[in-house]
């Protein structure tokens, strides 16, 4: 196996040594690479997952937001408080709170 390396003349090894170690960094580094982007899917992927559960959980929020403000606005808490005070009536607060 070696007596074929031995008749190869000093330049044509040289050219050998330098395809076989290109195609071995080829390899080293193809590997690397789809190691490193299957770490980063995932990482993506958690990404992903953490901004959508933010999303919902901000999606959430707006809700109640909105829902207690419209119960303070003209329409609902300050419009049945003028209400009661303008009208005197003790049916208004057995209404709310049903």
């Amino acid at each position: 196996m070696t007596e074929w390396f031995k008749n190869i003349k000093l330049s044509n090894k040289i050219y050998i040594l330098i395809v076989v170690n290109t195609i071995m960094l080829i390899i080293i580094w193809f590997f690397i690479y789809f190691l490193l982007t299957g770490f980063q899917d995932k990482n993506l992927n958690y990404i992903k997952n953490e901004w959508d559960q933010h999303l919902e959980d901000t999606s959430t929020r707006k809700d109640y937001l909105i829902k207690i403000k419209s119960r303070l606005e003209y329409d609902g808490m300050i419009h049945n408080f003028k209400n009661y005070i303008l009208q005197d009536s003790k049916n208004l607060i057995e209404i709310q709170t049903k």
